[in-house]
């Protein structure tokens, strides 16, 4: 997400909500504190961008025996999740907690 004022752009997680409907909400610039105005489908599409990366770390921080690196990306994405519920997601890390474990 990207404030219109200040150019200050990081992951909608760090803009706090202000309004939301089913298909808009206003989130406040952490930095500047100006309204930031998205579509509920940006949020979405953001979450599963950002999900697809978490995966792709998570795989990598396995394969090297990063565990430490492994149990934060499983963290981000069981707390993604939560907002996204979805399954597909939650069997994944469900998998990787039990590889990671296999490995260690």
């Amino acid at each position: 997400m990207k404030c219109d004022s200040c150019g200050f752009e990081e992951n909608a997680k760090y803009f706090t909500v202000l309004s939301c409907d089913d298909a808009n909400q206003v989130r406040e610039c952490p930095k500047c504190h100006a309204s930031v105005c998205c579509t509920t489908i940006d949020i979405i599409e953001e979450r599963e961008e950002l999900a697809k990366k978490l995966t792709m770390q998570l795989v990598e921080a396995i394969e090297s025996k990063d565990v430490d690196q492994a149990k934060k990306y499983i963290k981000e994405l069981n707390f993604l999740n939560m907002e996204m519920n979805n399954q597909d997601l939650a069997n994944f890390t469900k998998s990787m907690k039990k590889r990671l474990r296999e490995n260690l």
